[in-house]
């Protein structure tokens, strides 16, 4: 019995022994934490690096203003594909389709939108377009009729998500019928 009570004895001194260890650790903790944030808004203060402030949202109907003629653009763009392979010129595909990768890039540059199912939708776009771009311009390059169908794969993928940014933006928009129309030939 003896041994029981020394056991639970020396096993409780350990016990306050290392409650005692973590609440120090906790105070160090602390004191550090302190001087740390103490000692970064000195520095600021004295080196005038205040945080910059936060920019405020842009409005949906500011961020259209500034990519309504871009996004017309990438339409523009897109249409002008459809009507080359519409005829069945590959290397007119292509070219069109090299055209359309500066659209894209400048779609890509208005990112992101105030909205995020916009912004979603439209890097998926972005995203489908530039992949079939891709592939649409090395075919047209190897005047490869055979890697068409795959560059159309993702470019109809991308039309689809455009239609979706395209109705969500005529919604918002202060004056419709002013963003372009996606035409599939």
């Amino acid at each position: 019995m003896a041994n029981s009570h020394r056991f639970t004895s020396r096993y409780q001194r350990e016990q306050r022994i290392m409650m005692a260890s973590w609440a120090v650790f906790a105070v160090i903790g602390a004191i550090l934490a302190s001087a740390y944030l103490h000692w970064s808004s000195t520095r600021s203060a004295i080196s005038g690096d205040a945080t910059p402030p936060i920019a405020p949202t842009p409005s949906i109907h500011g961020w259209l203003d500034r990519s309504e003629r871009v996004i017309n653009d990438v339409i523009a763009a897109r249409n002008a594909i459809a009507a080359a392979a519409a005829h069945h010129d590959i290397a007119g595909t292509g070219t069109a389709c090299q055209t359309a990768t500066g659209a894209i890039a400048h779609l890509h540059q208005q990112m992101p939108s105030p909205e995020p199912v916009l912004n979603s939708t439209l890097q998926q776009a972005i995203s489908d377009y530039s992949t079939g771009l891709h592939y649409c311009i090395s075919a047209g390059r190897t005047a490869d009729g055979e890697g068409l169908p795959r560059a159309a794969t993702y470019i109809s993928q991308g039309d689809d998500a455009m239609r979706v940014v395209l109705d969500i933006l005529s919604n918002e928009s202060p004056q419709p019928g002013n963003l372009g129309v996606l035409r599939i030939a």
